[in-house]
């Protein structure tokens, strides 16, 4: 992805997106592996690169330290990825997953709404996802983009959790719009605000 997309999605140039690709199989499940209770495996993630981009979007954001080009020692790293899966008019959120030592400054807000707009690009109405019922984190998050639960997959989790089933409808139409662009303005206030932090 182009620093188009960086400034669309309100990061700042210290973090790149990209596409997923299979150079950056083994460093998502090692990510994945240290946020969820239920990793997807290596295999899983590569096995998606083995899906048609038409039904598939998977982003990866790493980030770039900002003497890069000076030292030369310090290598990119992969701080955040996000799926999305598309058939018809509807997209299903797959999975996304922030490093603990990125978490809270606004990247997860930022990887969702790049896949949101690549969603609406692709002319998709409605969006849907899972999410672990007592997640409360993460459920605020898919409230922020305008998803409400519709109801419950019991027992959905290996370890007997319930998944709460949350839809989005009207991605396409003119007031979600005005919701995507309040959200990047509330993103890129976040994202300074950490900036700001770590200087």
């Amino acid at each position: 992805m182009s620093g188009v997309a960086n400034k669309a999605a309100g990061l700042p140039e210290t973090i790149a997106l990209g596409v997923l690709g299979q150079s950056h199989i083994e460093a998502v499940a090692a990510l994945e592996a240290l946020v969820s209770p239920e990793p997807w495996s290596a295999k899983l993630f590569a096995g998606e690169l083995e899906v048609h981009t038409s039904v598939r979007n998977w982003i990866v954001a790493h980030s770039v330290p900002e003497d890069a080009h000076q030292a030369g020692e310090n290598e990119p790293k992969l701080i955040a990825f996000g799926g999305m899966m598309f058939a018809d008019h509807e997209g299903h959120l797959m999975n996304i997953a922030v490093d603990p030592d990125h978490q809270g400054q606004g990247l997860a807000t930022a990887i969702l709404l790049e896949l949101t707009r690549d969603a609406v690009a692709r002319g998709i109405t409605d969006l849907t996802l899972e999410v672990r019922a007592n997640n409360q984190e993460a459920g605020a998050l898919y409230r922020r983009f305008g998803y409400g639960p519709v109801g419950v997959r019991k027992g959905y989790y290996v370890d007997g959790e319930d998944a709460l089933i949350m839809w989005a409808h009207d991605v396409d139409g003119k007031a979600y719009t005005e919701l995507l662009s309040g959200i990047e303005a509330r993103v890129i206030q976040t994202l300074a605000a950490a900036r700001r932090t770590e200087s």
